[in-house]
């Protein structure tokens, strides 16, 4: 009776085996599905900023599509933290700047203080932009790929447009 109960025992668990082997495959199968969607609509959209490279090549590379999600809205929010902390810098230096300076006697030097208060302006607005994305990203970081999919690549123009205050205001501030 012991052996009989035993081999029941022993086909029970490989069937138990067989059909846990059989759900990871589907789910294994599933998750590579939801992978290749992601990557088919990152390519559906047409764009080539940094941001839609950046998640083609993250989901790309990564063996789930959360992780590859994660590391692309990762590398996103470091992005904007070293441009926070730069545009941050220079906005400061430069408003350190604008007090110290003297009126302006020549046109020359009324042209490169107004140079000045614009690329303080451009650093500053870039700066408060680049701190609004880093807190968007944060709170995206564990949402679902239709959210960050929706919500991040429709405000991606604007939060580009940090890219280029910053950039503009710095290059104003080399100028000066």
């Amino acid at each position: 009776f012991g052996l009989v109960l035993s081999r029941k025992m022993g086909d029970a668990y490989r069937e138990l085996l067989d059909y846990l082997k059989a759900k990871d495959q589907q789910g294994e199968h599933k998750r590579e599905e939801a992978k290749a969607k992601a990557l088919e609509e990152l390519t559906a959209l047409k764009k080539q900023t940094f941001a839609h490279i950046s998640f083609y090549n993250c989901i790309n590379a990564a063996d789930t599509l959360e992780d590859g999600v994660d590391a692309a809205l990762t590398s996103q929010k470091e992005l904007y933290d070293a441009l926070l902390g730069f545009t941050g810098m220079m906005a400061g230096f430069s408003f350190i700047g604008l007090p110290l300076g003297s009126q302006p006697d020549t046109y020359f030097q009324a042209v490169a203080y107004f140079l000045l208060i614009l690329g303080f302006g451009g650093c500053m607005v870039a700066a408060l932009m680049s701190f609004i994305a880093t807190l968007f990203i944060k709170g995206l970081m564990q949402e679902p790929w239709d959210c960050v999919r929706d919500c991040f690549f429709r405000w991606n123009p604007y939060l580009y447009c940090t890219n280029f205050l910053a950039i503009g205001g710095a290059l104003l501030l080399f100028l000066c």
